[in-house]
């Protein structure tokens, strides 16, 4: 817990002194005149961000208002007033930042660079990622897990009971396990039950009866990480109607939220959003929570019923697809109240969906169990993020690079969206404020809270949650105010500056060890108007094409044909050739082999080396080390220390993954895992390591289809996590290698175009813009349908142009052979 007291009070506090000084007494007076405007505004704000917390208790209010007043009443005597009140803060709310979270008070600005804002240290002990209302307070998604707080002064850890997790870090004092929050993906509270909550990972959701004192599992329906967005809304049943009353609202809980057409407990249900599955609902069963007396258990109040075997049912009827595959994920979901279309007729209350990667909405309909599209931007691509409501039928979104206003008209079922300049100004120049380096707030701001009443188009309290759709897309430009602040994103920015706008082809390291082959292609570069090359440091099987001067990596790799990297540096700066050394990491039948297989994965049936298989028991030509392993780490960070000390720009991860292909997969074993890591964590902290001693950009290779859904699913390679420790994400988006006909609606000569322009823009909303998306191009041709059909230079060119059209932040072109014909030269 942490109190607000005055060490916290930031840059607010006694005005600055005129000109013209006053007599000693008078300088007093103003100071301690300016101290009652203080309290007034902090006990202003208290008070209105309790006020629906207080709904039940009157008298409370009462004495509330009372002592306001009277502070007021002493403050306004003062002759000093109205000097000490000149810029007083109007319309205070709260912006989460990735070092804390602040108050900002627009029109107290120190200097005319803060955009007369200035910000109040309210938490400062880690990065808060969310905010979310609650009718008693508010909850925050932190990087230290879920905090609550009344009243926005004392701040309590309500994460008690979820799940953590276990990363290790590598060091000169060794292995270093340690315990740490599982990342909160969503947080929703139930405006039908005071006291409802429910939280989710990319794995798991939970229910809290308490606020979060205590919770229980109710699991997920699906086996695949990938939960986006959690709700708590009515759900009529096919042999049950919501309940309303004659005057068109819902028969009501007394802690019903304010601002909602409430209905009976047992009609409301929890809904989620997967990012490959699609819509779930669960119910309750409230007659157990009817016997459960006095009890704080979360498993005894309320119970989960059983709809399903696992308690989820799919709601996704009516959503669209991913053009025929995975249904399209939902960003999040909104309720608002209804509105019958004649006077005295009934009433429900709405629940809105928006489409993450779509510029849609959608409302689901009661009766038919489905979704109907309400709102369509008309593209292939758009955002609709964090759609909260805000007042009567009308609330916000987020788009890229605006605030939308969001309205929804019940009778005619129909949503519309206009920019909301003022919201979007607002929030802009609160983020300009923050990026000055004296402004008090450290850190990039990531959401914003707005306290009933705060602004006045909202009578209910409502969050932004996806700031980063208002910063530019340039992962480059970085933020000033973190830079001031943290040296390490001052690195970042210079590492993505460095690495921005390549476009590269790869090599086999052999193309260019003879130094009359690598002529030719440096000439080729030149010509196609390439800047950069990719080439193996670290090969398929494993072999160092280099001779390594490491002690560690002559003692623990075997080398091929060696390139000298001196002189091939030398020689490729000398054409201003950016060079990216290519380093296979899990991948390994060298590290494999070494030490009697000391690091390979294991059998766990026979205890000995695993080897994929395939349905006629002949074996896979693939050998993997263990992810989990420490000593791999370390192997593979001293291999890239080495090559950036002799001349290479950039490292670039391929096969950092876990193995996914053989038909006995199942009887795989890591013995080197340890308690309580999964896959994700195994990846993390390898990029943890690597990243803290890696200092040139970082870029690693990843599956097409793990940037174009939210999930690491089978391999670990989760967009949002990797993210946060490299610099530049590779998604490999071949079209021979999606489902032929994926994307391939009328034209459909025009697939690579899509595939390429949709999914940088993917990867790029998934990364939330803090890396570049440098994809890799496929300049070969595979025996699939597709290809057959269409493959070749146009082929390529449209390519090309979809990653223009959409991320443009550079390419590679893949061909193993070296053959690069299907090339045209760069415009």
């Amino acid at each position: 817990m942490q109190a607000l007291g005055p060490d916290k009070a930031g840059p607010i506090g006694p005005p600055r002194e005129s000109a013209q000084r006053g007599s000693q007494p008078d300088c007093a007076f103003r100071t301690w005149a300016a101290l009652l405007i203080d309290a007034l505004r902090r006990y202003a704000f208290v008070m209105t961000v309790s006020n629906r917390r207080r709904a039940g208790r009157p008298a409370r209010r009462i004495l509330d208002t009372l002592v306001f007043w009277c502070l007021f009443s002493i403050a306004t005597a003062c002759p000093a007033f109205a000097d000490a009140t000149k810029g007083a803060a109007q319309g205070a709310f709260l912006v989460g930042t990735e070092r804390g979270l602040y108050q900002a008070l627009p029109g107290q600005g120190a200097s005319p660079d803060q955009s007369g804002f200035s910000f109040r240290k309210l938490w400062d002990q880690g990065e808060v990622r969310a905010i979310v209302p609650a009718p008693y307070g508010w909850f925050f998604i932190t990087s230290k897990g879920i905090l609550f707080s009344s009243d926005l002064s004392v701040f309590e850890n309500r994460s008690l009971g979820l799940p953590t997790r276990t990363l290790v870090s590598v060091s000169q004092e060794g292995i270093m396990p340690r315990r740490e929050a599982l990342e909160i993906k969503a947080l929703a509270v139930d405006p039908g039950r005071q006291g409802r909550i429910a939280a989710c990972t990319a794995s798991e959701v939970f229910l809290s009866e308490n606020r979060g004192l205590s919770w229980v599992s109710l699991g997920s329906p699906s086996a695949s990480p990938g939960i986006k967005a959690l709700a708590f809304a009515p759900l009529r049943s096919a042999d049950m109607a919501l309940d309303y009353s004659a005057n068109g609202t819902a028969s009501s809980d007394a802690t019903a939220d304010k601002g909602h057409s409430s209905v009976k407990s047992a009609s409301w249900a929890l809904w989620l959003s997967h990012s490959i599955k699609g819509v779930f609902t669960r119910t309750f069963d409230e007659a157990a929570a009817s016997t459960a007396g006095s009890t704080s258990s979360s498993e005894a109040k309320g119970a989960p019923s059983s709809n399903g075997q696992s308690g989820w049912v799919a709601q996704s009827a009516k959503l669209p697809h991913v053009f025929g595959s995975n249904v399209q994920e939902v960003s999040g979901f909104a309720l608002f109240p209804g509105q019958s279309g004649s006077p005295g007729a009934p009433s429900e209350p709405v629940l809105l969906a928006g489409l993450s990667f779509l510029g849609r909405f959608y409302r689901f309909d009661q009766a038919s169990r489905s979704f109907v599209e309400v709102y369509s931007d008309g593209g292939d691509f758009g955002i609709a993020e964090s759609l909260q409501h805000a007042a009567g039928n009308v609330g916000y979104c987020m788009g890229r690079g605006l605030v939308h206003s969001f309205s929804f008209d019940p009778k005619s079922g129909k949503a519309s969206l206009i920019a909301s300049e003022a919201l979007t100004t607002l929030l802009k120049n609160a983020m300009a404020a923050a990026a000055v380096a004296d402004s008090g707030l450290a850190g990039q701001v990531l959401c914003a809270g707005f306290p009933e009443g705060s602004l006045k188009e909202a009578n209910n309290s409502f969050s932004l949650n996806e700031l980063w759709l208002l910063q530019e897309q340039d992962p480059a430009a970085g933020s000033l105010a973190t830079e001031a602040i943290d040296a390490g994103l001052s690195e970042k920015k210079a590492r993505s500056e460095l690495a921005n706008g390549k476009n590269c082809i790869y090599l086999q390291t052999g193309f260019v060890v003879d130094p009359q082959s690598r002529e030719k292609y440096f000439d080729l570069m030149a010509q196609l108007g390439i800047n950069g090359l990719v080439i193996d440091m670290k090969d398929d099987e494993g072999r160092l094409r280099f001779d390594p001067e490491s002690e560690m990596l002559r003692e623990m790799g075997s080398a091929g044909d060696t390139l000298d990297l001196e002189a091939f540096a030398l020689e490729a700066k000398a054409r201003g050739i950016y060079l990216i050394a290519r380093i296979v990491v899990f991948k390994d039948a060298s590290l494999y082999r070494w030490n009697g297989g000391m690091l390979a994965v294991r059998n766990k049936t026979t205890g000995s080396t695993w080897q994929g298989t395939k349905a006629d028991g002949s074996p896979i030509q693939e050998l993997w080390v263990d992810p989990y392993a420490s000593d791999v780490w370390t192997y593979n960070v001293e291999i890239a220390k080495e090559v950036v000390g002799r001349g290479f720009d950039e490292i670039q991860f391929d096969y950092i993954r876990f193995p996914t292909d053989g038909e006995n997969i199942g009887v795989i074993d890591f013995p080197h895992k340890l308690p309580g890591m999964t896959q994700e964590t195994a990846l993390e902290s390898f990029l943890r390591c690597a990243r803290q001693a890696i200092a040139a950009p970082i870029s690693i290779d990843i599956y097409g289809s793990n940037g174009w859904y939210r999930s690491g699913s089978r391999t670990g390679q989760d967009v949002e996590m990797l993210s946060n420790y490299v610099d530049v994400i590779c998604p490999m988006l071949y079209p021979s290698h999606f489902e032929q006909d994926f994307l391939a609606y009328a034209p459909p000569e025009m697939r690579p175009y899509r595939i390429y322009r949709i999914g940088t823009l993917r990867n790029q909303a998934i990364a939330r813009n803090k890396v570049l998306i440098r994809p890799y191009v496929q300049a070969f041709y595979l025996n699939v349908s597709y290809d057959q059909a269409y493959y070749g230079i146009e082929y390529v060119q449209k390519e090309i142009r979809g990653v223009k059209d959409g991320a443009n932040q550079g390419m590679i072109f893949w061909n193993n052979s070296g053959r690069y014909t299907d090339l045209l030269p760069l415009e």
